[in-house]
């Protein structure tokens, strides 16, 4: 890195033009001006991120959705969570108190700062504690277990890099006051056609961490699921439904 290094990279892929993207104009409003942005639109979400980490110019690396709504002093929470953790997870909210709202508990670990449990297992089944919409990065990670899957075109590319980096021995720190309010789905019907859309990557994942055949089946052969209410319940059972038609249609088609 140069002298004239910003302290931290923001790196957003969208095919939006930039003055549309949101968490870009709220990043601009706050006083914390020691940051540069790498816009991104290339095609797969795993490209345009590995773009964006060759064409940064700082060491500590953050990666925003562009619909992610960062909160106040977001980027000195994270510069400070990166001093001495490698890999950061923001807080990410989900807005409103609809249905949806209720069992995205993945979404938001609460406010209390600590090193995530990883559950290495199929993506349905395991978790790194990391979100795409809301994460950082010490160069030094991708240096040691690669950039991100490119194979991975919308979907767990997170994860794989994660659980990589997990395996090398590094940990993720949850950090409470780097938050962001991001949309996990605005509608059933959206939330739904994202489930669907999950399918393709959900095979992809299982067959790169040879998740076991009698896991994969059950996960997809046996898709309730349960909910803090019953209307969740019935929202996420049918939406892993459509996870699990997708998956399926993937997996038959080759």
């Amino acid at each position: 890195m140069t002298d004239d290094a910003p302290a931290v990279s923001v790196i957003v892929c969208s095919l939006a033009p930039r003055e549309q993207i949101d968490c870009l104009r709220i990043l601009e409003a706050q006083a914390f001006d020691d940051y540069e942005v790498i816009l991104r639109d290339d095609k797969g979400i795993s490209v345009a991120r590995n773009a964006g980490i060759e064409a940064a110019r700082s060491d500590r690396l953050v990666f925003l959705d562009d619909d992610a709504i960062p909160h106040a002093d977001y980027l000195p929470a994270m510069v400070d969570a990166l001093e001495a953790n490698p890999i950061v997870a923001g807080r990410v909210i989900h807005p409103g108190d609809g249905v949806i709202s209720r069992f995205v508990g993945s979404y938001d670990q609460g406010d209390r700062r600590h090193y995530v449990r990883a559950v290495p297992a199929s993506f349905r089944r395991g978790s790194t504690g990391l979100t795409g919409c809301n994460m950082a990065f010490r160069r030094e990670v991708f240096e040691t277990v690669g950039g991100f899957d490119e194979q991975f075109l919308w979907g767990h590319e997170e994860t794989d890099l994660a659980r990589r980096a997990l395996e090398a021995g590094y940990r993720v720190l949850y950090e409470p006051d780097a938050t962001v309010t991001h949309w996990y789905a605005t509608s059933l019907r959206d939330y739904w056609r994202k489930m669907a859309r999950f399918g393709p990557a959900d095979l992809q994942y299982d067959r790169k961490w040879d998740t076991p055949f009698s896991e994969r089946v059950v996960e997809t052969l046996l898709p309730v699921r349960l909910g803090p209410t019953p209307a969740a319940a019935a929202v996420a059972t049918v939406g892993n439904v459509y996870r699990s038609l997708a998956y399926l249609r993937t997996w038959l088609a080759e």
